[in-house]
């Protein structure tokens, strides 16, 4: 039996393997195989299709294959493209967590936003980690700006560093407190792709006029 997953194929699958011999009986079993292909943690940060002036949230995913006890990101957006209205753990991944803290331009360059999340703090009451899973960690709500010249345009929103070497930016610690050594961590940049208005328009006025010309 040989198979070379991708990143894609990374968790639990089915696989049915069905066995032949030399007289053509056969035979048929189903396995479970876990694949893990990848960095053990990987976060991400979505990609968008938005229209100018719109109001969104753009996500911000964990994947870990280990449980997780804190992480401190720093995450930057173009303050001329988009302006952040909050930043959110409803909903997501990280909702549960004792201490959950975002600040918009932090430091000195304008459209940085430092986010920090801890599972369990010392003192409180006792709170698990994040168990291993795969899915929103918290949410960037935004409006996005109503310049025309954005139109078909690709806003990014990125990862950044402002530490030095060996700092705190952009890392996890795991469930025992122990910072995640940074190799085993990867991370994927996002944005938003600012949809062309023009043409939007123009499908818009012409599913009207086929609407109008097909009543139901």
């Amino acid at each position: 039996f040989s198979w070379s997953p991708n990143e894609a194929d990374s968790g639990l699958s089915s696989v049915t393997m069905i066995v032949t011999d030399e007289f053509g009986l056969s035979d048929t079993a189903l396995s479970m195989v876990r694949a893990l292909v990848g960095p053990p943690y990987k976060v991400n940060i979505q990609t968008d299709t938005v229209y100018l002036g719109e109001v969104t949230a753009l996500d911000v995913s964990l994947r870990n294959r280990e449980p997780l006890g804190a992480f401190h990101l720093l995450v930057h957006v173009d303050p001329g493209t988009l302006a952040v209205l909050a930043v959110t753990t409803v909903g997501r991944r990280a909702a549960g967590f004792e201490y959950f803290n975002a600040t918009v331009n932090s430091g000195i360059t304008p459209g940085d936003i430092r986010v920090i999340g801890i599972a369990d703090q010392i003192g409180g009451s006792v709170t698990p980690p994040l168990d291993p899973g795969d899915g929103p960690l918290f949410g960037i709500n935004v409006i996005l700006s109503t310049n025309s010249g954005l139109s078909g345009l690709f806003l990014p929103v990125t990862f950044v560093s402002r530490d030095q070497p060996g700092g705190v930016d952009n890392t996890l610690t795991d469930a025992l407190g122990v910072r995640v050594t940074d190799s085993t961590v990867g991370f994927t940049t996002g944005g938003f792709l600012m949809k062309n208005q023009l043409l939007a328009g123009v499908l818009d006025f012409l599913n009207f006029l086929f609407a109008f010309s097909s009543p139901t």
